[in-house]
């Protein structure tokens, strides 16, 4: 038998527009929209990510995520953690980003608990 894990987050009405209420390992809610593929959420907005596998992680396909010049992205790689390439933490250094590898759900969290703290977060998940 298969089930299916999916964890309602409480709403949040502070600033910007992404905040995470719901997710499950192929989706992610925020603001009432549920979104399937992949994705780079910062707190005001989502942007379309062209990376359906951990292993398409590249320093290019996080062009636009290290172009928000956040404090750290958290790479959500689905319901288990894939390390991506030395030369993608390399990139992240060279911007003074840090970059931490999550599995969906650790990653949501996390993102909801820094973003209401007001850090300069990005959440780049695989979806779909």
């Amino acid at each position: 038998m298969r089930y299916r894990i999916a964890m309602q987050l409480s709403s949040d009405t502070q600033r910007g527009t992404g905040r995470i209420t719901a997710y499950t390992p192929g989706t992610i809610t925020v603001a009432q929209r549920t979104l399937r593929a992949s994705v780079i959420l910062h707190p005001d907005g989502v942007l379309d990510w062209p990376v359906a596998a951990a292993e398409d992680i590249t320093p290019a396909s996080l062009s636009a995520a290290f172009e928000l010049r956040p404090e750290v992205i958290l790479l959500a790689t689905g319901r288990a953690q894939i390390w991506p390439s030395a030369d993608v933490y390399a990139r992240a250094l060279e911007h003074r980003i840090g970059l931490e590898v999550m599995e969906i759900g650790a990653a949501c969290r996390t993102y909801n608990l820094l973003a209401a703290d007001q850090r300069r977060v990005v959440l780049a998940a695989i979806l779909g």
